[in-house]
């Protein structure tokens, strides 16, 4: 993709190169920051009303933490144009990234007003009750979601999350073990089970369970290696813990909790 843009402005400039470019710079961490928010801004300069750079200003901010400029800028958007799902979904996320879950909840409310059918806001609005510590009304999201997309692991893994905050680890683990009877060998729900598993002590069941992704070397991504790195560090298996550690940064060198 980075290549056609590149091409794509050899026969003029256009805003949709110019941000489709640095978009794919972007993501295969050739710029940093500034660099892709000039190409967002001279994209901008050239349409002002090509709204897709201007969310995509938005989610690199998030990305680098920077929660309160992404927020300013996609209710800016979103004022615009209220009836915008990508912005409204930026709201979310940099009020959850804010630590502003109430607010959160109210966004994904609105969502689901909107697109009553949305996967996506139920799950947000999901996370967003979980991290408030209403374990219940967690339950209660999650099984909506189990209701409505049966075949995405988003709301096992919501309900397991919260049995286990509960304190009823041991149904919390059974529950993702025959939700994997429905879903199969799915490697979100694969993650999680070995995270549980590491809250709840059992170390080894938790290495064995992330080896079950790592061993598919085509879909595991960073997060699956980050976790190995925690449960091997749990064991004191240092090497172990720097070979997963390595694997992680080959795929994101920008993850906090690797890097550190």
């Amino acid at each position: 993709a980075r290549d056609l843009f590149r091409e794509s402005l050899e026969y003029g400039a256009s805003e949709t190169g110019l941000a489709g470019l640095g978009d794919c710079l972007w993501e295969l961490r050739e710029i940093e920051l500034d660099e892709v928010l000039e190409y967002y801004e001279a994209a901008l300069a050239m349409d002002p009303t090509y709204q897709w750079a201007e969310r995509q200003k938005g989610w690199r901010l998030l990305e680098v933490n920077r929660a309160e400029d992404a927020l300013a800028l996609f209710e800016a958007v979103l004022d615009e144009t209220p009836w915008d799902e990508n912005a409204r979904a930026g709201v979310l996320e940099a009020q959850k990234a804010l630590g502003d879950y109430e607010a959160a909840i109210l966004q994904a409310d609105r969502g689901l007003a909107e697109t009553p059918d949305s996967a996506y806001f139920l799950n947000q609005r999901t996370d967003a009750v979980y991290h408030l510590g209403r374990y219940h009304q967690t339950i209660r999201d999650a099984d909506r979601l189990i209701e409505g997309f049966p075949d995405s692991a988003a709301g096992y893994v919501w309900r397991a999350r919260a049995m286990m905050m509960l304190g009823q680890a041991e149904d919390a683990l059974a529950f993702l073990k025959t939700s994997e009877e429905v879903l199969g060998a799915d490697p979100f729900l694969i993650y999680w089970r070995a995270w549980l598993l590491l809250e709840d002590g059992r170390t080894a069941k938790a290495a064995d369970q992330i080896e079950r992704n790592i061993a598919r070397d085509e879909t595991v991504d960073a997060f699956d290696y980050e976790l190995q790195a925690k449960i091997e560090l749990e064991r004191g298996d240092l090497a172990a813990a720097r070979r997963a550690v390595d694997g992680a940064l080959s795929r994101d060198g920008r993850l906090p909790f690797t890097v550190y």
